[in-house]
């Protein structure tokens, strides 16, 4: 775990008065680069093949034929970089936990998630080490019906590609044990 003691400028701005830093890191960035490799590259090469057969089997003839394989080939293109671009928006990421909340910030932009509204905590990725991912958000996506049942997709977010993946969800559930603790109101208040 990073030292929080010394957060970069852009992570101490969005700390609020009274708020107290836990922990913050950085995305391991070749554990980026290879889950994008395995998401994106296998469609990267499809594309990317089926442009370079089409450009050879219309060598010669008119134009437009050939102007046909320049969609695939920039898809193409674009899917292989994916390890190269999910490495550079690893530098530019941050995750961070306060007493409070938890924090991503990508780029310029910034995610707050109360902890007392995280529901579960989940730790994936685990297969190569200590580093992993730490999914605390879920978003739903749609309906899936089949003939036996109906099932409900939902897409998991959080800390992806983190540095000790499981003390940090730990330290995680810790907060938003402690967060609802605090925010659930007393029987002794109520009376």
């Amino acid at each position: 775990m990073t030292d929080s003691s010394q957060p970069p400028e852009r992570l101490s701005r969005q700390i609020e008065p009274g708020e107290r830093l836990v922990w913050w890191d950085r995305p391991v960035r070749l554990r980026l680069a290879r889950r994008a490799m395995w998401q994106e590259m296998p469609i990267g090469v499809a594309a990317t093949a089926f442009a370079a057969f089409w450009l050879s089997k219309t060598a010669g003839a008119p134009p437009p034929f050939a102007y046909a394989a320049l969609p695939p080939l920039a898809y193409g293109l674009w899917s292989l970089s994916a390890p190269l671009r999910a490495a550079i928006r690893a530098g530019r990421t941050l995750y961070a936990l306060t007493d409070r909340r938890a924090l991503i910030l990508e780029g310029r932009a910034m995610r707050a998630f109360a902890l007392a509204r995280i529901e579960f905590v989940d730790t994936s990725g685990l297969a190569f080490g200590a580093d992993g991912h730490v999914m605390f958000q879920r978003t739903y996506l749609g309906r899936l019906a089949t003939p036996e049942h109906l099932r409900f997709r939902y897409s998991k977010s959080g800390f992806i590609g983190v540095r000790h993946a499981r003390e940090v969800a730990q330290t995680l559930r810790d907060l938003c044990n402690r967060a609802r603790a605090g925010a659930a109101p007393r029987a002794t208040e109520a009376a």
